[in-house]
């Protein structure tokens, strides 16, 4: 990785409320920033970010909200997205082997190039999977980031429905006392309904898990996302829930960590 002659700055990065560790080099190339993981004053990854790309966001609260979980483990994570933060931040911090899945092949390519460019290419093996089609074993540790508001434009359920899923297939890919460990907006319904649907704890409980919540944190609703624009549609789709205000008069909702242990099959 070779720099131009472009001045990066240096960037905290903390898209969640006591984020650490993280911090953006803002025009670290013309085309990219790179976002890097950093302790004891060391860079542990870099990540290279395209321009036109998001930051992931949710994808560093799962990873601080993971760290005490992968020590030795047998780690999926499943829908890794284009950066593979969490797959490589999992292998960097004790997991003893990574599955880094995602449907979309373009993710996996570029995901896989952060792998070879902190050097645990050859550790992680990339795969691409619509969810578990492609994935083989078992596991000690699924992590999984899925799309919050799939289908929230047409009036559908569909975030939900997929969460579902992913919850009701996971027993099949655990080890006796393996974990889940997936985000959810706090709409959703967590431990209580907010619509016709039952609550994602309902659902874990369902498939054998003791669900609980392993961090929550605000996450303000801003103009320009998608959020703010089916504010009306979230309403009608869960009438019980309500947003909520800060201080300053801003509406929030919560992301949510929810952790599984699935219960000793025999």
């Amino acid at each position: 990785m070779k720099k131009t002659a472009t001045k990066a700055k240096t960037i905290k990065y903390e898209p969640y409320e006591g984020i650490r560790n993280f911090y953006l080099l803002h025009n670290f190339r013309k085309d990219l920033d790179l976002l890097c993981y950093r302790e004891k004053g060391k860079d542990i990854f870099c990540l290279e970010i395209a321009k036109k790309a998001h930051l992931p966001r949710s994808g560093v609260l799962i990873c601080q909200s993971v760290k005490a979980h992968l020590k030795g483990k047998r780690v999926l994570d499943l829908g890794t997205g284009e950066t593979g933060i969490v797959a490589i931040y999992s292998l960097k911090n004790g997991a003893r082997s990574v599955v880094g899945s995602d449907i979309n092949k373009k993710a996996i390519k570029t995901a896989r190039l952060n792998g070879k460019i902190n050097k645990v290419d050859d550790k992680i093996q990339w795969v691409v999977s619509d969810l578990f089609n492609n994935i083989y074993g078992k596991f000690d540790l699924i992590i999984c980031n899925p799309p919050q508001l799939l289908g929230i434009d047409r009036g559908k359920l569909d975030s939900w429905e997929l969460i579902k899923k992913i919850i009701h297939k996971s027993p099949d890919y655990l080890n006796d006392r393996g974990k889940l460990i997936i985000l959810a907006f706090d709409f959703l319904g967590i431990n209580e309904s907010f619509g016709p649907k039952t609550s994602l704890f309902e659902v874990f409980r369902e498939n054998n898990f003791y669900p609980s919540i392993l961090s929550r944190k605000r996450k303000l609703i801003r103009k320009e996302e998608r959020t703010y624009r089916v504010l009306s549609t979230i309403r009608k789709l869960y009438p019980r829930y309500r947003f909520r205000k800060d201080k300053k008069g801003n509406l929030y909702h919560e992301v949510i960590i929810v952790k599984g242990v699935l219960k000793n099959k025999g």
